[in-house]
């Protein structure tokens, strides 16, 4: 079976309001974020990607501009033949007022609206699941006891959630390792944690978390990127991809040996 390329990409975050900063350098952020997005579609273009995730939290919240939403559109139609997902989270879940129920999506984006669904995709004999927060807060754990329908096509996930240890509860959709194991799922795309997991493997499945493509505060420092590579039969072949347009750096500055504030 040929694997099928994708990249995978989470935590974008449109509308990030960059309190901390003056107003210039907050509208600065807010098209940095962009360009960061217009690079991660450039690179879904030009390397032949055919499926592209997007683990959720899209937008921080539900104050996003129209500006923003019609660049969103403008950037999909940018890649027609390139099959896009997205997994809403808990800052963007899915609802009836939501923009990803009232706004006219391309034809080329599948948005998953509730519990675990799945789309058939037959010349990739590929099947992607997904599934969607529908308020802030998802307690009850989605992936519990769930399992591919067909072992013998490619199976993908897209989601967003909480890799708990067992017994732990999460108030953003905990996922214990163990179900990982048990769904028969050949890759797991995970968004929530805003740094890159590394890929992981728990019996069959392999997953990860991609990471945010670009850091917005000194909680998120350090290299920010996407995944992208072949997922197929018992294969995962993804690389990390920086693709963040600024970095955020804790520096240790000794002044221990200044005497006034001057000097500091």
């Amino acid at each position: 079976m040929i694997p099928v390329k994708i990249l995978h990409c989470a935590d974008m975050h449109f509308g990030t309001p960059f309190t901390e900063l003056s107003h210039f350098k907050a509208e600065k952020r807010k098209e940095d974020l962009k360009d960061t997005f217009s690079n991660i579609v450039k690179i879904a273009k030009e390397e032949d990607v055919s499926v592209f995730l997007i683990s959720g939290d899209l937008f921080d919240s539900d104050r996003i501009r129209k500006s923003t939403l019609e660049y969103l559109i403008k950037k999909f139609q940018e890649i027609p033949s390139v099959n896009i997902f997205i997994s809403p989270g808990n800052h963007d879940p899915y609802h009836s007022k939501s923009f990803y129920h009232i706004v006219d999506w391309p034809e080329n984006v599948h948005i998953f609206k509730g519990g675990i669904d799945q789309v058939y995709i037959p010349d990739k004999k590929l099947c992607v699941y997904g599934a969607a927060f529908t308020q802030p807060h998802q307690r009850q754990p989605i992936l519990h006891d769930f399992r591919v329908k067909d072992l013998d096509l490619i199976n993908i996930m897209v989601l967003h959630g909480d890799v708990v240890t067992e017994g732990r509860e999460s108030d953003y959709n905990p996922i214990i390792i163990k179900s990982i194991g048990e769904s028969g799922l050949d890759y797991l795309a995970l968004g929530h944690r805003h740094s890159y997991s590394g890929i992981q493997k728990e019996e069959d499945t392999f997953w990860s978390y991609s990471g945010n493509p670009e850091g917005r505060g000194f909680d998120e420092t350090g290299p920010k990127g996407v995944l992208i590579g072949e997922v197929g039969k018992g294969l995962c072949s993804l690389e990390f991809r920086e693709v963040c347009k600024r970095k955020y750096f804790e520096k240790d500055i000794d002044i221990s040996e200044l005497r006034t504030y001057e000097d500091v």
